[in-house]
């Protein structure tokens, strides 16, 4: 696994129990897609109302698809897209963040459309924000529409 993304994990929370499972979702994607290799990764949280925060899903993004292991962390559920470039529309939705810096307050809530209704998204909590906001420049806004 490279440093960077080990750095990623760790720095939105997750423990070093955990990087073995994400380890074997990484064998999953080399298996299922052998001509692709992980670009980056991206894990959605959100905040619980009693403060936990919890994790979703774990995407891993090579440079024509994409591997999202849903609740990666509890069970063995994947879905693979191919990355189809040209988004129609992205709905953000931002509370105590000026992205720019996230604080712990900070929520951020991202849409993705694709042409004929396809749908992807994206959820951060505190400072994954910074991060969703770093998927969205690299693999989301240059690709919107011009048409």
């Amino acid at each position: 696994m490279k440093n960077e993304f080990l750095e990623y994990f760790k720095s939105i929370g997750i423990r070093e129990p955990v990087f073995p499972r994400i380890e074997t979702i990484m064998e999953y994607f080399s298996r299922l897609l052998p001509d692709e290799e992980v670009m980056d990764v991206y894990i959605s949280d959100y905040v619980e109302l009693d403060g936990a925060r919890k994790y979703e899903d774990l995407r891993l993004i090579g440079k024509e698809s994409s591997l999202i292991a849903t609740d990666f962390m509890n069970k063995d559920e994947f879905h693979i897209a191919k990355n189809m470039g040209r988004v129609v529309t992205l709905k953000i939705e931002a509370k105590d963040y000026d992205f720019r810096r996230a604080t712990d307050k900070s929520r951020l809530h991202v849409w993705k459309f694709y042409p004929y209704q396809a749908l992807g998204e994206y959820k951060a909590s505190m400072n994954n924000c910074d991060y969703l906001m770093r998927i969205c420049e690299k693999y989301l806004l240059p690709y919107l529409a011009s048409e």
